[in-house]
């Protein structure tokens, strides 16, 4: 399946970002969580791990 035919499901979404595949899902006590991921080299990366409060503002505990 291509990620044009995705339907994201209740707190769980991916998207294309430019080149990144950014994926967000609920987490607990209103928080949400995202991964970017990237193609670095022909091996899939992670460029970031994030978290924040229901709308706020991403703040990251993972960077590479």
């Amino acid at each position: 399946m291509r990620l044009s035919q995705y339907k994201g499901s209740s707190g769980l979404n991916a998207v294309l970002d430019q080149d990144l595949l950014v994926v967000t899902w609920a987490g607990q006590a209103g928080s949400e969580l995202r991964a970017r991921y990237a193609i670095d080299g022909g091996q899939p990366v992670i460029r970031d791990l994030s978290v924040r409060k229901s709308g706020g503002q991403w703040t990251a505990i993972g960077q590479t």
